[in-house]
């Protein structure tokens, strides 16, 4: 899809298209990386320490926020001004 169409349809938010460069397959590029670099191992243990769980669904908003995110183009148009 283009970029232009997926800003219209809310799927991103409303910037530049000149502005958005894609990536790739950038979490697979990652992943080849950590498989292949003992130092990028040990730098991934050292963040997974660092990882902590926050259940969303206990947050008193976040349902709300999120019914509200599923809509294209979304509810929240401050998400996607000008």
């Amino acid at each position: 899809m283009p970029l232009d169409q997926a800003i219209t349809i809310g799927l991103l938010p409303n910037y530049h298209p000149e502005t958005i460069t894609s990536v790739g397959n950038a979490a697979g590029d990652g992943a080849r990386m950590v498989l292949v670099s003992e130092e990028l191992q040990q730098e991934l243990v050292q963040v997974l320490a660092k990882v902590e769980l926050l259940n969303m669904g206990e947050h008193p908003s976040f349902m709300d926020e999120f019914i509200k995110a599923l809509f294209f183009p979304h509810e929240d148009l401050l998400w996607f001004e000008s």
